[in-house]
């Protein structure tokens, strides 16, 4: 299909209906169909009606919330997410990019190096912020120790500490 989405120079055309074809000597055409196609750009954008599109969209939602609930993912090369959510849902990359967009998934760039990274908005993932922090990690320290690996390292720190007072 082929809608106008805006125009301000005249009334909207209406839309138009093609496909793509391979001619004889390998090269693929266009082929317009005849007439119009008889949908408007708002009937072409508008939310699934029918109930399998929408249970569609719902399970690929279901699947990249369980995938993103703990925090940012790698997107990995390519569409390696998106594949491994539509892959994992049963569903088409196109319902991955709808659930995406209804879930309201976030697409950050994460470091100069580093790939990019798929996250739900803060509100969907940080309920309980409390038990989303990753275990043993600070900002600018080093990793904590569990209080049976640090005694050892507080006694010997214990008579260098005692020397100062």
């Amino acid at each position: 299909m082929l809608a106008p989405l805006k125009t301000n120079i005249g009334p909207k055309p209406p839309a138009l209906s093609y496909r793509l074809e391979e001619a004889p000597n390998g090269v693929v055409r266009v082929v317009w169909e005849a007439g119009e196609c008889g949908l408007t750009t708002a009937q072409l954008l508008a939310a699934p009606t029918d109930d399998e599109q929408r249970s569609q969209v719902n399970e690929a939602c279901r699947v990249m919330t369980e995938l993103l609930s703990d925090g940012p993912v790698p997107a990995g090369p390519g569409d390696a997410l998106k594949r491994r959510i539509a892959e994992e849902a049963g569903v088409s990359l196109r319902t991955v990019d709808t659930a995406k967009a209804k879930l309201g998934v976030i697409s950050r760039k994460e470091g100069l190096g580093a790939g990019w990274v798929w996250m739900l908005p803060a509100g969907r993932w940080q309920a309980y912020p409390q038990d989303r922090q990753a275990a043993g990690v600070t900002t600018f320290a080093p990793p904590l120790r569990s209080s049976h690996e640090a005694a050892p390292a507080q006694r010997a720190l214990q008579p260098a500490f005692e020397e100062v007072l």
